[in-house]
């Protein structure tokens, strides 16, 4: 896994820890930010299989 993606991947981790505490609990935009880090989070790890693809189809290319 790249760099960036793996930093992605850890800041939306902590972004939807941090959101889950009670103290966020009643805020409307808490809402919008939670939705918005598992959408990162979706996206981020649709890429995966993209490099992955790529990996693979070097990988046949060399052998």
């Amino acid at each position: 896994m790249p760099l960036l993606q793996l930093l992605c991947l850890s800041g939306n981790v902590l972004n939807l820890l941090i959101y889950l505490l009670p103290y966020f609990d009643g805020s409307s935009s808490v809402h919008f930010l939670r939705a918005k880090a598992i959408a990162n989070l979706v996206f981020v790890e649709s890429r995966l299989f993209e490099l992955l693809s790529i990996t693979v189809t070097i990988h046949w290319q060399s052998s």
